[in-house]
């Protein structure tokens, strides 16, 4: 994640190596990247910039100190985190500070050429607009979010990240545009941009995630790197996010595991749709699969909570689906389904991944026939739901609909240091 601890060479140009403006009267001509039409500046330089203006779509966002940047007769002040939209062809001039450090995000904006919205994007675009910290609009934590992914896509460089890179321009175009909550304010004092803090907590915390995601991460220790505790830090969380922080993690990993190639077919095993933990189990598997491409649900089988039924639920259903490399069952009794997979001798082709943590599970985990198990954190159900209402009763902090317990699993990569020797 971008940031002010980032040294001027982790940003160098992927090629095409920038040698001078190219300025006639006070009209810019962008040197974009050979052949692509954007470019993106990491500048921690004291350099300012005279009137001039481009056909491109400049955004800048601010990492360090305070920028003025003056769009026509208007002034803006641009703290940490704050983020402006430049129109095509208006005339800007941009004041540096001595230690200040800064994204500029340069985009030809013929593309949308293409869209039949085109003329109400331009239009829309037509006015400076600044989000930040405390702005009143809701879109920020996203808008920030997609920005940063395309800087770090930028200079990660690779010819597959164009894609990406246009698709979350058009994501934040699309949430600046039909936000109606996105304004100008009228009031000069109204532009400055504070909460420097929070933003430098807010980037160290994404950046922390991202370096670690592969980790056994939990909301307690996420919730350090950023000083704050466990409860607070849920909070403020999905407020920056707009979502959890097991939902943002889980989505990390998929998003890796795609890159990496996950694919498969996988069958599920449903206990009783009328009891509240199985439906959820059910239905959170399976929206998180549908954005993993690669991987497909190639059927769905109720089981019932009694062993020998699952065993044979189990055993039928893999005798039907000879394809399925994994078993993702909701409810309990997975050594019953351990038992079909090494009846059938699919041990080494088909897996399982369950719920609950004892020490069968992981002598399974141990021999290859379980994948993953994922605990349920029996401590923290009875523990953090009393902090909570303590909380909420003495001063007065407000109860989300959900409460986040741990989320523990346990693979062959830390298994060992689990089973009792």
């Amino acid at each position: 994640m971008p940031s002010s601890k980032n040294t001027h060479s982790d940003f160098t140009q992927p090629f095409g190596q920038f040698k001078s403006r190219k300025v006639d009267h006070d009209e810019e001509y962008i040197d974009y990247l050979p052949g692509y039409r954007y470019r993106i500046w990491h500048n921690d330089q004291s350099a300012s910039f005279p009137d001039h203006k481009h056909a491109a779509l400049e955004i800048i966002l601010c990492t360090r100190d305070v920028y003025t940047v003056n769009v026509g007769e208007e002034v803006y002040k641009l703290h940490e985190g704050d983020i402006i939209f430049i129109p095509p062809m208006k005339v800007h001039s941009i004041t540096a500070p001595e230690s200040g450090e800064r994204f500029i995000m340069l985009f030809d904006i013929s593309f949308f050429d293409y869209f039949k919205s085109k003329k109400d994007i331009l239009d829309f675009f037509s006015t400076t607009r600044v989000v930040g910290l405390n702005s009143t609009t809701h879109i920020y934590p996203l808008v920030f979010s997609s920005l940063n992914r395309i800087i770090s896509l930028y200079f990660a460089y690779n010819e597959i990240n164009e894609i990406e890179i246009y698709a979350e321009l058009l994501k934040t175009i699309a949430l600046m545009s039909h936000s109606p909550e996105v304004e100008v304010s009228e009031n000069e004092e109204e532009k400055v941009i504070t909460h420097s803090e929070i933003y430098q907590k807010f980037v160290r915390v994404l950046s922390y995630i991202e370096a670690n995601y592969s980790e056994d991460l939990n909301l307690e220790t996420v919730a350090d790197t950023a000083g704050f505790s466990k409860y607070h830090f849920s909070r403020l969380f999905k407020q920056y996010t707009d979502s959890t922080f097991y939902d943002y993690l889980c989505k990390r990993r998929i998003i890796e595991a795609k890159k990496l190639g996950g694919q498969g077919n996988v069958l599920m095993l449903t206990g009783d749709l009328t009891v509240g933990v199985n439906v959820e189990r059910s239905e959170g598997f399976k929206m998180q699969i549908k954005s993993a491409k690669g991987i497909k649900i190639v059927d769905e089988v109720s089981i019932t909570d009694i062993a020998d039924e699952v065993y044979r639920t189990a055993k039928s259903a893999l005798e039907k689906h000879p394809e399925a490399e994994v078993v993702f069952i909701t409810n309990g009794f997975p050594l019953a389904v351990t038992k079909a997979i090494r009846d059938l001798g699919r041990v080494g082709k088909t897996s399982l991944v369950c719920f609950d943590h004892n020490q069968e599970i992981f002598s399974e985990i141990k021999a290859g026939v379980i994948a993953a198990a994922i605990g349920q954190d029996a401590f923290g159900q009875g523990h953090d739901p009393i902090i909570w209402l303590y909380n909420n009763i003495v001063a007065g902090e407000k109860l989300d609909n959900y409460i986040p317990c741990r989320l523990s699993v346990v693979d062959r990569s830390n298994v060992d240091s689990l089973v009792e020797a």
